[in-house]
């Protein structure tokens, strides 16, 4: 089975390096394809993975529900493993997705530990370990197969945010889910610009409106007014 790794970009030219490193360093003998799917980039984002000899796409319009699709339509492999940029899949990531599948499931996510030691962090990595209302989200790392993917049409280009959890929404319907316990790692960056409470405020915020199926645009226009890039 082929993994196509499929990582959205836009201006993260100090990320997209290491982890294509990363990537390719941990694929062991699995059958692995890396596409980078840029969304305008202003810095070296594409020159660096250029640099790297793997697939690199720009798209016009920016998103990443717009950017992932992309990946997939032009991706050659059975399996789709979606990546963000400041995310490190589990070290074991071919192995652990080739064996869910194996074993009857058809999609999954990671649970995951940031790259801090802070305490208060430590609290929200435990809520990735189970089903619940934070399952789904992009920094979980997706992987789904072509089949399914196909099935329900991808992700929706109209969610502007919260993509990934409106495409889990449709997902869990018809596909068998699992959350690997081998953790990804991910950048607690959004924390240090911004504080532990009004990040946590923000994303309690962006799911209660997203479960009143409030318009994503104002999901996002609110979202911005909270956190600091």
């Amino acid at each position: 089975m082929r993994i196509s790794v499929i990582i959205p970009t836009f201006n993260e030219s100090e990320q997209i390096g290491n982890l294509i490193d990363y990537l390719i360093q941990n694929k062991g003998n699995a059958d692995i394809e890396i596409i980078v799917v840029d969304g305008g980039s202003s810095d070296n984002t594409i020159e660096t993975a250029n640099s790297k000899n793997v697939i690199v796409e720009k798209v016009k319009l920016r998103g990443r529900a717009n950017q992932m699709n992309h990946g997939a339509a032009i991706a050659s492999g059975d399996i789709f493993y979606f990546v963000h940029a400041d995310t490190l899949p589990p070290s074991s990531y071919p192995n652990c997705i080739t064996e869910s599948i194996l074993n009857g499931f058809t999609s999954g996510c990671c649970a995951y530990k940031f790259d801090s030691d802070k305490f208060l962090l430590k609290i929200n990595e435990q809520f990735t370990k189970f089903n619940g209302i934070f399952t789904g989200g992009g920094d979980q790392t997706l992987f789904v197969t072509k089949a399914i993917f196909n099935k329900i049409k991808g992700f929706n280009p109209d969610f502007v945010i919260m993509e990934d959890f409106e495409f889990y929404k449709r997902l869990k319907r018809i596909s068998k889910f699992k959350i690997l316990h081998s953790k990804a790692i991910v950048s607690a960056r959004k924390y240090e610009k911004n504080s532990y409470l009004r990040v946590n405020l923000a994303n309690l915020a962006a799911i209660f409106l997203f479960s009143l199926k409030t318009n994503p645009q104002k999901i996002s226009n609110i979202y911005k007014s909270l956190i600091k890039y």
